[in-house]
């Protein structure tokens, strides 16, 4: 159900317009609603995380039917929700169903003092409607928004961030791999050299006797980590490789 919070900050930007505000969390989304009938309020709801067909019916029974309005005067509904891990699949979604969004930079959005004592989903979605209605007004300071880039955008740009965390992995297991040999005074031996194994084998602590089965098991564990990650790296380069050819008019092996 439904319930009246604060107001949008005086009239409609754009006269008979409805805002809505998701206030998106991976348990459950709050919606702000501004509309005209609600006399300057916004009535705030709680739905299902996820739940786009919950969120297309609140903006259906604000909107009202076609028979409800002059011909030709059905309002205009502006959605917005902030960008963050849910990334841009809601404002996809949303355009097909015809709803206008906006993905708002979080950081832009201003936050009163009442705002930081009291912080929650409600606050924040009924801040969200006020900086929606007002960047719709023509005032650039209420926010910024994010592009919406296309799926194909999107997925181009996956490949370079799974190579950037897979070489995050990479130095994190090295350097597990070296913290390890350096407890028992071995330092002498590179994780990603060839035919690290065998020199594991032979190694000898910094007292002089072989390294004891236990670290020696994990060391070979950490190291059999390393070699999956390596070999990862090396599938996404070949794939960014036969991107990078294709894009150029060459051929891939």
């Amino acid at each position: 159900m439904g319930t009246n919070d604060d107001t949008a900050g005086g009239r409609s930007a754009r006269e008979g317009t409805i805002y809505v505000a998701v206030e998106v969390s991976r348990k459950s989304w709050v919606v702000g609603i501004h509309s005209p009938d609600l006399g300057g309020g916004v009535g705030l709801h709680q739905l299902r995380a996820a739940d786009v067909a919950g969120l297309a019916a609140l903006i259906g029974r604000a909107r009202g039917t076609p028979e409800d309005h002059d011909p030709g005067a059905r309002p205009r509904v502006l959605c917005g929700y902030e960008a963050g891990y849910e990334g841009f699949w809601l404002a996809r979604r949303l355009g097909q169903l015809g709803v206008e969004t906006l993905v708002i930079d979080a950081a832009s959005l201003p936050v009163s003092r009442r705002a930081k004592r009291v912080k929650t989903d409600r606050v924040d979605a009924a801040r969200m409607v006020r900086a929606l209605a007002a960047f719709d007004r023509g005032e650039p300071l209420a926010c910024s928004t994010v592009r919406v880039p296309s799926v194909e955008e999107e997925d181009r740009k996956r490949l370079l961030r799974e190579r950037r965390r897979l070489v995050k992995q990479r130095t994190m297991l090295t350097n597990s791999v070296k913290g390890l040999l350096m407890l028992h005074g071995v330092f002498d031996l590179a994780p990603r050299a060839k035919g690290f194994p065998e020199r594991l084998d032979a190694a000898r602590t910094g007292y002089g006797t072989p390294l004891p089965p236990g670290i020696r098991a994990e060391v070979r564990r950490t190291h059999a980590l390393l070699g999956v990650v390596e070999g990862q790296i090396a599938e996404v380069e070949r794939e960014r490789d036969r991107i990078v050819a294709r894009a150029r008019g060459g051929s891939s092996a």
